[in-house]
């Protein structure tokens, strides 16, 4: 695809508008340092990180909560005795508008405790790589500058000593924690300077996506789908749930 635009680019004066006609024009530039191997890298990256772990972490969280009757009906009435996402539809002027952004970061608490815990068991991401870019010593062990480290999250995810009962699907544990940020344990986005650009734009699409789930339907699993890595993240079954809708 990237061949046929630039030799569209070099015939005629169609143009796209998109992401990339723009990495096309910067590829044609002579003192550019984008190539166009590296240009063809970085669309297929975004593609990936942009598109299939945000669908990916949706269809998990819909598989946790379907198993998790609790959950669901937590979601819908929330701990303080409230119905979390109906106190949000009532105390709307406009009954026809989407979610908004106050509703999203201080009315949706128990959604975004459902969220983490499911970005914790899902650990998308099996490893992240850093480089070091000064020597460290870490627990005795010296990692001399330049080197390249892998991040598994995972193991912080899944370690007895920080999570109780690790492989349990629990959203009540982050009670009480900060929920967007997270602690320094809770890797799902990385962390630091190098944090996920689209963090937050994720966890917003997941809330509003179930937003709309459970006021609207109950749902259940049409049949069981295991988790499996290798390396990556898949179903042994598609993620199929049976709907009804509320009237």
């Amino acid at each position: 695809m990237c061949k046929e635009r630039r030799e569209e680019a070099t015939s005629n004066d169609l143009k796209y508008g998109d992401f990339m006609e723009t990495m096309i024009n910067e590829v044609e530039k002579e003192d550019d340092t984008v190539n166009e191997e590296r240009s063809v890298e970085l669309i297929l990256s975004l593609l990936i990180a942009s598109y299939e772990t945000t669908s990916t972490m949706t269809a998990i969280t819909v598989k946790f909560i379907a198993e998790n009757p609790k959950v669901l009906m937590e979601l819908k009435l929330n701990y303080v005795e409230q119905r979390e996402h109906q106190t949000i539809l009532q105390n709307r002027v406009d009954k026809e508008s989407g979610v908004t952004w106050k509703e999203y970061k201080s009315m949706m608490s128990f959604t975004h405790m459902v969220i983490n815990e499911s970005l914790r068991l899902g650990s998308l991401s099996p490893a992240m790589f850093r480089k070091a870019v000064s020597n460290v010593v870490i627990k005795g062990y010296k990692i001399p500058a330049g080197w390249i480290v892998l991040v598994i999250p995972s193991l912080l995810h899944y370690d007895p000593q920080i999570y109780e009962q690790p492989c349990e699907f629990n959203p009540w544990r982050w009670q009480g924690k900060e929920l967007l940020s997270g602690p320094k344990t809770f890797m799902a986005f990385g962390g630091g300077a190098r944090l996920c650009a689209g963090a937050e734009f994720a966890r917003l699409q997941m809330a509003i996506y179930l937003h709309h789930l459970v006021t609207t339907s109950d749902f259940s699993l049409i049949e069981k789908s295991d988790i499996i890595r290798a390396p990556l993240l898949r179903f042994s079954n598609p993620i199929r749930i049976s709907i009804s809708k509320n009237l």
